[in-house]
């Protein structure tokens, strides 16, 4: 996975747009966008192993892509696989930052 500024370097001249639209295109390689035409095709997607394997697909081959980091949902979906609802704390960065006992408390 890519850290800090040199994320924007592998990726040459591209533009914002461009490295947004790559990891679109990426995304619907792996099976994560599909051409949705109909709303109940969606809704059976939503949570199922068909989406649970695109993403690990995703995750496997593509895993520095700007979009599909902001897929929290997914992403806290697997954690809550392997741990208890009880054990997972999610903070906002905002809250985070105002909050500096929260960050003691956390370990960070």
């Amino acid at each position: 996975m890519m850290k800090g500024k040199g994320q924007l370097k592998k990726y040459g001249q591209l533009t914002y747009d461009e490295i947004v639209k790559l990891d679109l295109d990426r995304m619907q390689e792996a099976g994560l966008i599909k051409d949705w035409n109909k709303t109940v095709a969606f809704k059976k997607f939503i949570n199922s192993d068909r989406e649970a394997q695109a993403w690990l697909e995703y995750q496997t081959h593509m895993y520095d892509g700007f979009v599909a980091r902001g897929l929290y949902d997914l992403q806290i979906r697997n954690w809550m696989k392997h741990f208890p609802a009880e054990d997972i704390l999610v903070v906002k960065n905002s809250a985070l930052r105002n909050t500096p006992e929260l960050e003691q408390n956390c370990g960070l």
